[in-house]
């Protein structure tokens, strides 16, 4: 049986960029002007990588431009681009 890849969706925000699951169990982020991401599995700090795709690679997840995080009237909603 093949295991299935979280997929992680895009977002940006004034202070970070992200990558976080549609469930919000799996967010790996960076502050802007910064160069190390750090991993977050249900709101606990799992660790740090150098790229998101070094982070999404160890924690088993697939990085996905097929939607992503819009902040609309002070919110994050998912959509698709």
């Amino acid at each position: 049986m093949a295991d299935t890849q979280i997929a992680l969706y895009h977002g940006t925000n004034d202070a970070q960029e992200f990558w976080e699951s549609e469930d919000h169990s799996l967010l790996i982020l960076r502050p802007l002007r910064q160069c190390t991401w750090s991993v977050h599995q249900k709101y606990c700090f799992k660790g740090c990588a150098e790229s998101a795709e070094a982070a999404a690679k160890q924690f088993h997840c697939q990085l996905s431009r097929e939607r992503e995080w819009v902040r609309t009237v002070g919110i994050f909603q998912f959509v698709s681009v």
